[in-house]
């Protein structure tokens, strides 16, 4: 899986209230039936947190305006894969 989907997975894995990393693991495994690795998840963390779409504390993680933003520009009544698509490509295009 390339850097932008993985990130996209990891974001998209986010309940909009926020919520502990071990949560968001969760999500994301019944979103695409795998588990991300510690690396996935950290390095996606750390990519989202730099970029400005995830706030990270000591209790988890929750969107940033730009975040919450992006995915609910994005969420539409397609499946989710079709929406992971679409927030991956958008952010293949942040540097």
């Amino acid at each position: 899986m390339d850097p932008q989907t993985t990130y996209a997975w990891i974001l998209l894995a986010v309940p909009t209230a926020g919520a502990p990393i071990e949560t968001v693991r969760s999500r994301a495994e019944m979103l695409n039936k795998a588990s991300p690795s510690e690396r996935e998840l950290h390095d996606s963390i750390a990519w989202l947190r730099e970029h400005g779409f995830l706030d990270a504390s000591e209790g988890g993680v929750r969107y940033t305006v730009a975040g919450e933003q992006l995915v609910a520009e994005e969420w539409t009544n397609d499946s989710m894969y079709e929406t992971w698509s679409r927030v991956a490509r958008r952010l293949a295009l942040v540097r």
